[in-house]
């Protein structure tokens, strides 16, 4: 019987951190498809712990991004130099920017499958705000770029995975016990059209009928600080405080989870979580909601059905205004956050779960 070399396939994703979760059931169905595959992902250093303890990737390729690194022995051209002399069979573009096609052009003779970004609807929607052109979730277009490698989708979610022991630790912290059920809340965001202001935040704090544990990063500290203030009791300030890892952690025992559009929304969704999606400058149809699957149809119904509720002002004639956001909100009223209806964010906290599968710390 003739013994057939593995498949050695590239798959690049560079940034952010939804982005690059929102690529694990390419990674998975890869694994599933192609079982005796080798699989190298290409991504930025910063956000190498979202693949670390992936089990579908079998190298990681990281790339040092800013001028506080010192080596530079993973630079660009360093890494290309490599993949020449490695020479995949394919190249699996999941991001297609400037820097993946800087890539593809160093390698000319390697065969290559793009994710199509669909930046024409999603430019009518901010331009003209068509409503009605809705773009097809980012992992179904990720999904369709790797169908010609024999990929097919199995129709489940985002994965993650986290070092042993991290849970225990974190949960070992948590003031109102580690066996009380709990919400996390997201604070931040990358740009700031999406976060949720400081008066929706305060009402959530007040009126939560569940602990609150606050996410966030070092910008967040000051905000966390103030509103685990509210409630000292029934509300633990992790912003600023800890790891990626760590927040991850505590978004995976968490009950339920509110986020803005960002990535942490993108990780509840990884573990399974209800999760309330809280939307300003940017809108469910750009194909950034949070991916449960499509077993029970299309995925914003699998989404729904799993628990989940989209937050949004409608009928604003400023939105979405962008598909990333902005410092500041541009008409400078920012109503897009400022009229989100707290009192239904609550009442979805108060109300019974449906079963679904989550994942089990």
């Amino acid at each position: 019987m003739a013994n057939f070399p593995a498949l050695k396939l590239l798959v690049l994703r560079f940034s952010s951190i939804g982005d690059i979760l929102l690529i694990t059931p390419v990674l998975r169905n890869l694994r599933r498809c192609l079982p005796g595959a080798i699989i190298h992902v290409a991504t930025k250093a910063a956000y190498a712990d979202l693949l670390r303890y992936n089990p579908h990737v079998d190298h990681l390729h990281l790339l040092e991004d800013g001028t506080e690194h010192q080596d530079k022995s993973d630079d660009l051209p360093g890494l290309i130099r490599t993949w020449r002399l490695w020479s995949p069979d394919a190249i699996l573009d999941l991001h297609h920017n400037w820097r993946t096609a800087r890539i593809k052009g160093a390698m000319l003779g390697t065969p290559r499958h793009v994710l199509q970004k669909q930046n024409a609807r999603k430019w009518l929607q901010v331009r003209f705000k068509r409503h009605d052109l809705a773009v097809q979730h980012v992992v179904q277009r990720y999904l369709a770029a790797a169908a010609p490698l024999g990929v097919s989708d199995d129709g489940l979610g985002l994965e993650a995975h986290l070092p042993n022991g991290l849970i225990e630790q974190c949960m070992a912290k948590l003031p109102f016990g580690s066996r009380e059920p709990y919400a996390a809340l997201v604070l931040g965001a990358k740009h700031a059209t999406k976060r949720m202001p400081e008066s929706v935040l305060e009402k959530l704090v007040l009126g939560s009928p569940l602990p609150l544990v606050l996410l966030g990063g070092p910008d967040e500290q000051t905000l966390g600080e103030h509103l685990s203030g509210l409630r000292p009791k029934a509300t633990m300030n992790t912003a600023g405080m800890g790891s990626l890892l760590e927040s991850a952690a505590f978004l995976a025992s968490a009950q339920r989870v509110i986020a803005p559009d960002t990535g942490m929304m993108h990780w509840a969704a990884a573990f399974g979580k209800p999760i309330l999606s809280v939307w300003g400058n940017t809108t469910p149809n750009f194909g950034m909601y949070p991916y449960f699957g499509s077993t029970g149809g299309d995925p914003m119904s699998t989404y729904l059905a799993a628990g989940g509720m989209v937050s949004q002002v409608d009928k604003l004639a400023c939105r979405p205004c962008s598909k990333l956001g902005y410092p500041t909100c541009p008409k400078g009223h920012f109503r897009c956050m400022e009229d989100q209806d707290s009192e239904a964010m609550l009442a979805w906290l108060r109300a019974p779960l449906p079963d679904h599968k989550a994942f089990e710390p």
